[in-house]
C-alpha cells in the first residue's frame, strides 16, 4: 500500500458514513464502494486503480466542477466529506490532506443547492416520558428553535410542518419510524453523563452564564442534551466559527393555532394532494419579491395566529397597502433589489461568504432602508412595523453599508482567492504591489534609461525570457564600460546578458507581486469579514421587519388584483353582530381561492353558521362542489387569521382555535391501517381535541364500512359534535337519512347544492341552497366519467327498483342483461326495511 492510500485509508476511517472526495491533483477521487456509489448517482466513468487482487473501484470529477455534481450528491442523501490538499505538491513528499468541509442534508450553505422558499432544517430529537424536546436549526440563516411537545401525534404532525431534512436522535426513539417523515436519520449516543460537556459547550459557544436568558431551564438533562449535540454536530461539519447562530428562540405557541398534518395535507396549504405545487394556498399566496419572504410566508400558513391584536395589526397594514398601490409598487421595486440576506448572514457567520455577498450585501440594506424610509413617511399603521428598529439598529446598518462601500470594489469577484476584492488607499503594501503589477514595463524602462544614463552605453536595454527572467543586455563593442556592480549571466555571439541585485528584486517583486496580492487581500478578506460578524443580529432583526412587509404588501397586492375583502373580526369587545358567548361565520359569496384561479366560471357560496345553524349538512350529487365549498370556507378562514384579506364580498366571524378536517379516502397501509380505519382515526382525533370555537369540516365520514354501520356511526358523530362539542361544522354527504336530524336538533341545518333536473338532462348549479337533496346522481356522474354505456343502463334499472323498494338480492340477474340491453328484466320486490336505506 502507497503512502497516498494509507492517507485515504486513515481520513476515510473517521468519516465511514460519508462518501469522501479525496483531493488528488486536478480532481476529487473517491475509491472502492465510494466509488461505486458516486459512479451511479452522477453517471460517471467507473475505473479502477492498481492490478489484479490489489486493484481499487475508483471515480473522480474535476475539482472545478464541484458545485455541479455535489448538489446531485446532497440531493440522492449523501452525506460528503471534502479532503482538500493544504500544501503544495513537492517531489518526493507526500502531500497533506485533511477534510476541509462535510456537507450533509441538514447543513447545507451552498445557495446552488437551497431551495430560496423554504428552510433546511437540522433537527435533534431528545424525549423525557411523552414529552419530546425538538430542537431544529436552519445553520443557512442562523435560525435555532426549540419546542416541547406533547404525545407522539402532536410530535409527527410538527415535523410534518417542518419539512425537516435530517434529525439527530437517540436509539430509544428507532420505534417511532420517523423515516416516514424525516429522509435522512442520524443515530447518536445521548448520554446523560455528557450532560456538563453539553452545557459548556452551549455557555461557551452563546457567551452566556446560565441559558435562562433564553428561557431555558438548565436541570432539564434531556433537553439541554438534545441542544447541546445539535450545537456539537454542526462544529464538527462546519469546521470552522458558526457565529451567526448566536440565540435560541423558544417557540410558544400561546397566539398561534395547531394545525395537524391532515388539515395541512387536505386544505392543500403548501402540498398539492395531485402534485401539482402551483396549486396550493401557499403558491397562490406568495407574490412576495424576497427569499427571506417567501420562507416566512410558508410559516404563516402554517401557524395561523389566535389573537385579535395581532390579527388585526396585519390585516390594517395589508389594508394600508390595498388603498395605495403606488406605494405598494415604490416598495417591491425596492425588494425587488433585496438578495437574499439572510443565507448571506449565514455563510458569514461560517466564514465563507464571498465577495458577491458582501455587495449584496450592501444593496440589501440600501434598499431595506429605503424601504423603512418609505413607510416612516407614511401612515401611522405603517410605523408598528418600523417602530421594531432602534435608531440604534439602523445607525449600525449604516455603518455596515459605509464599511462595506469604503473597502469593496463595485465589481469584486464571486471568489475570494483571486484578489480584485479591495480598493485603493486601504492597504499602502497592497497599493504597491498592484502598481508593480499594473506599471511593471513602465518601471523596466525608466529603469533602463536608468542605466544608459550612468552607464553611458546608448546601446543597453533590459529584456526578458523564460530561462533567465529579466536580464539587461550590452553589445560587444560596450563591454568596457559595463560597472562591476553588473554580474554577467550568459556570453552571445555579439553581446553579453548581465543581472544586477536591483534588477534581480524588480524581478522577483513583479513575477511574485500577484500571489502577494491574492495572499494579503484574502487575508484582508477574511479579516474583514469577521469584522462584519458583530453585526449580524441588527442585520437580522431588519430583515425580519423587511419580510413582514413584504409579505404585507404583497397580500395587499393580491387582494386588489383578485377582489379579496377585509375580514371582520368578532370578538368579546365586538359583539354588534353577535351575543356573548356565541360562535358566528358568516361569509358572502364566499369562493376558493386556488380553484378559482383555474376556472373562468367559479360560482361564489355564502357561508351562515351561527346560533340554530351551527351544524351544517350538506347534500347533492357527486361532482355538485360539495367538497369545495366545505373547503373554501376553511381556507377563508385560515387566511383571515393568518392576516391576509380574503376572496368574499364580506366574512364576518369570531376567531377559531383549530381547525379540523377529515376529507378523502386514504389509507396507510405500512402501518396496517386501511381506508375506513385512517378515517376513523382522524374523526377520533377531531371529537378528541376539537372545543366550541373549533371549526371542523367532514365529508362523507362513514363511508368505507356498510350503509348500516357508515350511517349510524355519521349519525352519532353529528350528535355527539350538536351535543358535546358545539363547534361550527359543516358535514357533507351522500347519506340522506342524516337530513332527519334537523327536526331534532335546534342546531342542525340542512343545505344542499341546487341540481337542474328536466327528466332528459342534468345539470349542476354549484350553488349551495336551504333543504337538501333527495338523490345523489351517483349513477349520472358515472355516465359522464365513460362507464361503458350498457353498464349505466344496468345501473339504472337496479336503482328504479330500490327506489321503487325492489329486492336486491332477487336484483342479480345473469349476464345477458349485459349482453342483451334491449332485453332487460326487472328485479323482484322487497319490503322497505329490507333495504336499510329507508
Amino acid at each position: 500500500m502507497t503512502p497516498m492510500q494509507e492517507q485515504y485509508n486513515r481520513i476515510k476511517g473517521e468519516y465511514m458514513d460519508y462518501v469522501l472526495l479525496f483531493r488528488l491533483g486536478d480532481f476529487y477521487e473517491c475509491f472502492d464502494n465510494d466509488a461505486k456509489l458516486v459512479s451511479k448517482v452522477l453517471g460517471i466513468t467507473l475505473t479502477g486503480r492498481g492490478r489484479d487482487d490489489n486493484r481499487r473501484a475508483m471515480a473522480g470529477i474535476p475539482h472545478h466542477a464541484l458545485k455541479t455534481y455535489l448538489p446531485k450528491l446532497i440531493n440522492a442523501g449523501i452525506k460528503v466529506a471534502i479532503a482538500d490538499q493544504l500544501n503544495e505538491a513537492t517531489p518526493g513528499k507526500l502531500v497533506e490532506r485533511s477534510v476541509t468541509k462535510v456537507i450533509t442534508p441538514g447543513t447545507i450553505l451552498d445557495e446552488n443547492i437551497l431551495d430560496n422558499t423554504k428552510n433546511n432544517y437540522l433537527a435533534s430529537l431528545n424525549f423525557k416520558k411523552d414529552t419530546y424536546f425538538l430542537t431544529y436549526c436552519d445553520i443557512s440563516t442562523g435560525e435555532l428553535n426549540l419546542k416541547e411537545i406533547k404525545g407522539l401525534k402532536n410530535l409527527r404532525n410538527e415535523i410534518s410542518k417542518l419539512d425537516i431534512k435530517e434529525v439527530l436522535i437517540p436509539s430509544d426513539l428507532n420505534n417511532l419510524k420517523l423515516n416516514t417523515l424525516i429522509p435522512n436519520i442520524e443515530e447518536i449516543d445521548f448520554n446523560k453523563k455528557e450532560y456538563s460537556k453539553s452545557l459548556e459547550v452551549l455557555h461557551n459557544h452563546f457567551k452566556i452564564k446560565n441559558l435562562k436568558t433564553f428561557g431555558i431551564t438548565e436541570d432539564n438533562i434531556e433537553l439541554i442534551l438534545g441542544i447541546g449535540e445539535l450545537i456539537k454536530y454542526i462544529y464538527s461539519t462546519q469546521k470552522s466559527d458558526i457565529s451567526h447562530i448566536n440565540r435560541i428562540k423558544v417557540i410558544n405557541e400561546t397566539h398561534k393555532m395547531l394545525l395537524d398534518y391532515e388539515t395541512i395535507r387536505n386544505l392543500e396549504l403548501i402540498y398539492s394532494i395531485t402534485g401539482d405545487n402551483n396549486l396550493t394556498l401557499y403558491s397562490i399566496l406568495n407574490k412576495c419579491v424576497t427569499s427571506s419572504a417567501k420562507r416566512t410566508l410558508r410559516n404563516w400558513i402554517l401557524n395561523p395566529l389566535t389573537n385579535v391584536e395581532l390579527i388585526n395589526e396585519r390585516l390594517n397594514n395589508v389594508e394600508y397597502f390595498f388603498n395605495n398601490p403606488r406605494v405598494t409598487s415604490s416598495i417591491r421595486e425596492y425588494l425587488s433589489n433585496v438578495s437574499d440576506f439572510e443565507r448571506i448572514v449565514g455563510r458569514l457567520g461560517v466564514n465563507i461568504a464571498h465577495p458577491k455577498d458582501i455587495l449584496g450585501l450592501k444593496f440589501s440594506l440600501e434598499n431595506s432602508l429605503k424601504v423603512i424610509e418609505s413607510l416612516n413617511n407614511g401612515e401611522s399603521t405603517l410605523k408598528t412595523l418600523t417602530s421594531k428598529l432602534s435608531v440604534e439598529l439602523l445607525k449600525n446598518i449604516n455603518d455596515v453599508i459605509n464599511l462595506i462601500d469604503k473597502n469593496i470594489l463595485d465589481d469584486a469577484p464571486s471568489i475570494s482567492n483571486i484578489g480584485g476584492i479591495f480598493k485603493n488607499e486601504i492597504n499602502s503594501e497592497l497599493d504597491e504591489l498592484r502598481n508593480l503589477k499594473t506599471n511593471a514595463k513602465n518601471i523596466l524602462n525608466k529603469m533602463q534609461l536608468d542605466e544608459i544614463e550612468t552607464t553611458g552605453i546608448q546601446s543597453l536595454k533590459i529584456s526578458y525570457n523564460n530561462v533567465f527572467g529579466y536580464y539587461i543586455e550590452v553589445t560587444k563593442t560596450n563591454v568596457s564600460k559595463v560597472p562591476s556592480r553588473y554580474i554577467r549571466k550568459q556570453t552571445l555571439a555579439n553581446a553579453e546578458r548581465y543581472i544586477t541585485q536591483d534588477l534581480k528584486k524588480l524581478e522577483e517583486d513583479i513575477l511574485s507581486s500577484e500571489f502577494k496580492i491574492i495572499q494579503i487581500e484574502t487575508s484582508m478578506f477574511n479579516e474583514f469579514r469577521i469584522s462584519l460578524q458583530k453585526y449580524i443580529n441588527d442585520i437580522l432583526s431588519l430583515n425580519t421587519v423587511i419580510s413582514e412587509i413584504d409579505i404585507l404588501a404583497n397580500f395587499g397586492l393580491i387582494a386588489r388584483e383578485y377582489q379579496y375583502v377585509k375580514p371582520e373580526i368578532l370578538d368579546e369587545k365586538n359583539t354588534s353582530n353577535s351575543k356573548k358567548g356565541e360562535m358566528i361565520l358568516n361569509i358572502k359569496d364566499g369562493r376558493h381561492p386556488i380553484i378559482e384561479r383555474i376556472t373562468n366560471d367559479f360560482i361564489p357560496n355564502d357561508s351562515d353558521l351561527n346560533k340554530g345553524k351551527l351544524i351544517n349538512i350538506i347534500t347533492g350529487p357527486n361532482m355538485s362542489g360539495k367538497s369545495t365549498y366545505i373547503r373554501q370556507n376553511a381556507l377563508i378562514v385560515l387566511m383571515a387569521q393568518i392576516g391576509s384579506f380574503v376572496p368574499a364580498k364580506s366574512l364576518k366571524f369570531n376567531l377559531v382555535d383549530r381547525i379540523f378536517t377529515r376529507v378523502g379516502a386514504m389509507d396507510n397501509l405500512s402501518r396496517g391501517e386501511s381506508t375506513f380505519m385512517v378515517e376513523m382515526i382522524e374523526t377520533s382525533n377531531i371529537l378528541n381535541n376539537a372545543t366550541d370555537n373549533s371549526f371542523v369540516i367532514l365529508d362523507e365520514v362513514g363511508r368505507g364500512t356498510s350503509t348500516y354501520d357508515g350511517v349510524a356511526i355519521a349519525w352519532s358523530i353529528l350528535e355527539y359534535i350538536q351535543s358535546n362539542i358545539k363547534c361550527r361544522t359543516l358535514f357533507a354527504t351522500h347519506y340522506h337519512e342524516l337530513v332527519s336530524l334537523s327536526k331534532s336538533y335546534s342546531d342542525i341545518f340542512n343545505l344542499n347544492v341546487e341540481v337542474l333536473d328536466n327528466g332528459n338532462e342534468i345539470k349542476f348549479k354549484h350553488k349551495i341552497i336551504d333543504g337538501f337533496a333527495s338523490k345523489s346522481y351517483g349513477v349520472h356522474v358515472a355516465k359522464l366519467a365513460g362507464i361503458p354505456e350498457v353498464v349505466v343502463h344496468r345501473a339504472n334499472e337496479i336503482l328504479k327498483s330500490f327506489e321503487e323498494n325492489n329486492s336486491i338480492n332477487n336484483a342479480k340477474e345473469d349476464n345477458k342483461h349485459i349482453k342483451e340491453i334491449n332485453k332487460p328484466s326487472k328485479p323482484k320486490k322487497i319490503s322497505p326495511d329490507q333495504l336499510g336505506l329507508m
